[in-house]
């Protein structure tokens, strides 16, 4: 019975020496992981910045600033019964355009390409709509670790709870 014992703790350090290796791994600057990491968001900084010009300008387009001052003040004087400002963060765009193809007899076709778009300028959005924290880790990932709030933590909980199902 004891050398059954003593295996199974012998199976828990190897496991948690494997994890550490991985951790490790998976931190550094040369792996590819890392690498795509930092691409995805060298590619959102640089993107940033247009989509929020564009959206500000959609946005006041259907609601100038006057209407909005115009709002506030209401408030400041009536509270809830002076109207009402939704503070939306989430925008759906749609860029509808023509497309040229060919179909299986080779003729060409056109049709329309709605060239739809989800934008959601929260921090906790996920890209299927529903909300976690899992974006803002992720993006905040190097500055948390620095001030020595990683959050590897939650990951390797997430996966302690996870192989205890299995």
């Amino acid at each position: 019975m004891t050398a059954i014992t003593k295996d199974f703790r012998l199976n828990a350090d190897k496991r948690k020496s494997i994890e550490n290796v991985y951790e490790n791994y998976l931190l550094t600057q040369s792996n590819k992981a890392r690498q795509t990491y930092d691409n995805a968001k060298a590619r959102l900084d640089a993107m940033y910045p247009k989509v929020w010009e564009l959206i500000t300008n959609v946005v006041r387009s259907h609601q100038p600033q006057e209407d909005v001052d115009t709002i506030k003040s209401m408030r400041a004087k009536y509270n809830d019964d002076g109207g009402r400002i939704h503070d939306d963060n989430c925008f759906y765009f749609v860029n509808p355009s023509e497309e040229t193809y060919q179909n299986y007899e080779g003729e060409t076709k056109t049709r329309i390409n709605e060239n739809e778009i989800h934008v959601d300028m929260t921090l906790d959005a996920r890209p299927n709509g529903t909300y976690g924290n899992q974006f803002a880790y992720a993006y905040y990932y190097d500055e948390l670790n620095k001030k020595g709030l990683t959050q590897i933590l939650i990951v390797v909980g997430q996966a302690k709870e996870k192989s205890k199902v299995l």
